[in-house]
């Protein structure tokens, strides 16, 4: 029996909740867009050794920690994704959050930054799509097409 894949609606909801509850951190491997859609397991994190998604290793990179990655993809992801396709979900979001500055280290990225919320909609807005163009292109038949709003924080 084949395993069922994860489909995008349950994707979505993880995203969309963590956004929500304010718990989508762009700097954090487990909190970020790709870690809440591999339910905050941090080994998926040794993928980042691919440059931009194409595959190509960008620097020294040890067997066991892309076999940790790998495994991490298709246990959390339901087999729906590879590695290079994560690599390039998170890539995506990275560049939209940043303006495609390509300064993942500067301060657009503080939560306190002018613009912060306003660009962190964006790239979840583009990333949504683009995961689900992704799901699309591997077969399943979406219907609805969900529309999360902007959220509203409230100061403590």
């Amino acid at each position: 029996m084949e395993k069922v894949k994860i489909s995008f609606l349950t994707q979505y909801n993880k995203i969309v909740n963590a956004y929500m509850q304010n718990k989508l951190n762009p700097l954090n491997c487990t909190a970020c867009f790709v870690g809440n859609l591999l339910n905050n397991n941090m080994e998926w994190m040794f993928s980042r050794a691919l440059k931009f998604g194409n595959g190509q290793e960008e620097g020294p990179w040890k067997e066991e920690q892309k076999q940790r990655a790998v495994a991490c993809i298709m246990q959390e992801g339901g087999g729906m994704y590879t590695m290079s396709e994560i690599v390039k979900i998170e890539n995506l979001f990275l560049r939209t959050m940043d303006e495609g500055t390509g300064d993942v280290a500067s301060k657009k990225f503080w939560k306190d930054s002018k613009g912060y919320e306003e660009r962190l909609f964006k790239a979840m807005e583009v990333t949504l799509e683009h995961l689900k163009k992704l799901h699309e292109s591997k077969g399943e038949v979406i219907e609805d097409n969900p529309i999360f709003s902007k959220r509203e924080l409230v100061e403590a």
